[in-house]
């Protein structure tokens, strides 16, 4: 499986554009793939989508020449899953990296950003977290991607009955935080402060991830101005599947990656004081509290449920939907040469031509032979006016003529023999036709169009697109077997068609890279000498899920 990296920032689109293309040429000799690239200075991200994303790459990229609290929420969310982060920005604009990441893979460039070979040997420093851990006679701690070393910070401490406040520096927070130790002293819990914290045992970033597990829960009220540490302890809490509270009492200054998160809204500091002991307790211990009116929000603790959710319905649900319930199987000389997986809405082609995703090698075919069509409600087989003609159970079928198929049918086509079968296992009849070294399992290339992700076999994600990728592969695919010229393709990337071939072929090659088994012998995406490039489905072994 290829490292999946994600570029997080608050860069215009020009500036954005430069940084992708930077970290693609730099990054391609070593096989990390851009799982995604925000196109805008203010991408509208869910926290769900964040995790998701988090969840699935090698490695986080934040460009923080711009402060945005998103960025510091997903840096939280990267080390409360113990993610390697390189932390980026332009020269002159380093205020925007906090203290709290002093110690963090930092790597700074003059803008406009180029490709750069340091910027390489910085993201592969921030994934060398290869070193075992030091022997010792206390039970081991996990290595930890930001310190480079096993850290205290991981270990599990016995939750006492107290809460984590991440309170800030700015002067407003004095109230505010009164307000939350009075209106949550009934409860007997204590709160631990961010700002007690010092990092002088360990650094802080990891202090505060100790903090974040040694609490029954994680409270930030963002009516007041935040600092970075508070947003990078939030999202620590969320990744790390700790219970965590919002409140506040300007919900439309929210960042927009909580804008849709769960929260306790107040109007003043007494009011404040008046729900928040309730909120919590109807939260923490709903069997021992009886809920008042008004008392509905929940700690976000079910988040992370309906995150866990998302990967099982992915790994299934991408499975299937790959992988088809029907398949063809192409028999010539004795032999099993193709597996063809059948998905609703397809259509394929056998016959001798290259072009063909059933290609038939001996003499006795037409160069396209017949079609096989799966509109979902049957699969049909046409025959193409061959010369042969094409044959089902031994009737010959007239030229041009739909002829339905079912389980267990034989397409005679010329000397090969196409077989229809489902997903479960081979009958003996069958099975005689694998070659000796046993079963061909076919390798089948999924796309999603709908957010870029590229799977094999529909079980792991092994590269995702940028939107120029999905957008040619969407021209392309409703072009289906008509060539899609090197103008147009380079007005889809670049907006002009105005660009050398040269460079088209370039990035050509870099998708190519993603979504062909073998990228320089490529069988999906090929080019069409002195006019542009043709994209073929193979026999469906290159599966379109449209947006």
């Amino acid at each position: 499986m290829r490292g999946l990296y994600f570029i997080e920032h608050g860069l215009t689109e020009a500036q954005a554009d430069d940084l992708r293309q930077a970290l693609q040429e730099s990054l391609a000799p070593t096989g990390l793939q851009g799982y995604e690239a925000n196109a805008s200075a203010s991408p509208s991200t869910s926290l769900l989508g964040a995790c998701q994303r988090t969840f699935l790459s090698s490695i986080g990229i934040y460009d923080l020449s711009a402060l945005r609290p998103d960025s510091y929420l997903q840096i939280g969310i990267s080390v409360g899953l113990n993610k390697p982060v390189l932390i980026i920005a332009g020269q002159g604009v380093t205020s925007a990296i906090p203290s709290v990441l002093d110690r963090a893979n930092t790597w700074l460039y003059t803008p406009p950003l180029r490709s750069n070979r340091d910027l390489q040997r910085a993201v592969l420093r921030s994934l060398d977290n290869e070193k075992a851990p030091e022997e010792s006679e206390d039970e081991p701690q996990p290595y930890c991607t930001f310190c480079q070393h096993p850290c205290q910070g991981w270990r599990k401490p016995a939750r006492g009955k107290g809460f984590l406040l991440l309170d800030g520096a700015h002067p407003q927070w004095k109230d505010l935080g009164r307000a939350v130790r009075e209106a949550l002293e009934p409860t007997g819990l204590t709160p631990i402060c961010l700002s007690q914290l010092t990092g002088r045992v360990m650094p802080l970033l990891c202090e505060m991830r100790l903090a974040v597990l040694a609490s029954e829960f994680t409270l930030l009220d963002l009516s007041a101005p935040c600092d970075p540490e508070q947003y990078i302890a939030l999202g620590m809490a969320i990744s790390m599947r700790r219970p965590w509270l919002l409140a506040t009492s300007q919900p439309e200054a929210l960042p927009p990656i909580l804008q849709h998160a769960s929260r306790l809204e107040y109007a003043n500091d007494q009011d404040l004081r008046q729900h928040l002991a309730q909120y919590v307790l109807k939260s923490r211990y709903p069997a021992k509290f009886d809920a008042t009116q008004g008392a509905t929000a929940q700690l976000e603790l079910p988040f992370w449920l309906q995150l866990e959710d998302w990967i099982a319905r992915f790994k299934v649900q991408t499975s299937r939907a790959m992988e088809g319930a029907l398949q063809l199987l192409l028999i010539e000389e004795g032999q099993l040469r193709q597996r063809c997986r059948m998905t609703p809405k397809m259509a394929i082609t056998a016959g001798r031509d290259p072009e063909c995703d059933l290609g038939i090698e001996t003499q006795g075919a037409s160069r396209f032979h017949a079609d096989f069509l799966f509109t979902g409600q049957g699969l049909f087989v046409v025959d193409r006016q061959s010369t042969n003609g094409t044959f089902v159970n031994g009737n010959r079928v007239l030229s041009d003529e739909q002829v339905a198929l079912e389980i267990g049918d034989r397409v005679r086509i010329g000397p090969a023999e196409v077989i229809v079968w489902d997903e479960d296992e081979l009958p003996e009849e069958f099975k005689q036709f694998l070659p000796e070294t046993g079963r061909i399992v076919p390798q089948t290339i999924f796309v999603n169009l709908t957010d870029g992700l590229v799977l094999v076999n529909g079980k792991v994600p092994v590269a995702c697109l940028s939107s120029s990728e999905i957008s040619l592969l969407e021209f392309m695919h409703q072009k289906g077997r008509n060539t899609t010229a090197t103008s147009e393709v380079a007005e889809i990337i670049y907006g002009t068609g105005k660009v050398s071939r040269m460079i088209v072929a370039s990035f050509i090659d870099g998708l190519r890279a993603k979504i062909e088994p073998s990228p320089s012998n490529p069988r999906f995406l090929v080019a069409v000498p002195g006019t542009g490039y043709r994209l073929r489905t193979r026999g469906g072994q290159l599966v379109l899920r449209p947006r």
